[in-house]
């Protein structure tokens, strides 16, 4: 008798570690940086580059971070400054495409430091996350997603990500807290 992995809707344990590597990256990046000069937003954070357009304005990383842990993987990037942070998560199933929608366990969050979080999520918005590189230290890949506002503040009401590009450097969540 032969078996086979089916993967599906989540379970809770599984989106609660997904989300734990998600904040993980996102804390990191808040603790990185320097106020004094927004130029050079020092040191920290990880590895990498994120580029996107954010409802038709281009994003572009100042700091990147890749975190895994166990088969969960989360990449968070911030600006200069830190006035837009944007985060994607998911769990590894060994496929090269993720989607956001219902029943997944792949987000993209927007966070605007001036107020506001969007998120694209099991349960709204929608997505796609393509990993086209996966090493033990490393991934990179592409996204795109549509966010819903999930916060108390902020407009507008959804937030459009497009041409996504990521290449983070992966820690683990130990290495991330050194």
């Amino acid at each position: 008798m032969r078996h086979t992995k089916k993967y599906g809707r989540r379970s809770g344990p599984q989106v609660t570690v997904l989300m734990t590597v998600i904040l993980l990256g996102l804390l990191a990046l808040g603790g990185c940086g320097s106020d004094d000069n927004p130029t050079d937003p020092g040191g920290g954070g990880g590895g990498g580059t994120m580029t996107a357009t954010v409802n038709g304005e281009p994003f572009s990383a100042a700091i990147v971070q890749g975190v895994r842990n166990g088969g969960a993987l989360g990449v968070g990037a911030s600006n200069v400054g830190a006035e837009l942070t944007i985060g994607l998560g998911w769990l590894d199933t060994g496929e090269p495409s993720y989607n956001i929608s219902v029943g997944s366990a792949a987000t993209g969050t927007v966070v605007k430091a001036a107020g506001g979080t969007w998120q694209a999520s099991g349960d709204q918005g929608s997505g796609t996350i393509i990993v086209e590189t996966l090493t033990a230290t490393r991934v990179a890949g592409k996204f795109s997603f549509t966010a819903v506002l999930v916060s108390t503040t902020g407009t507008p009401a959804t937030m459009t990500v497009t041409n996504g590009t990521f290449d983070a450097e992966l820690t683990s969540p130990a290495a991330s807290q050194e």
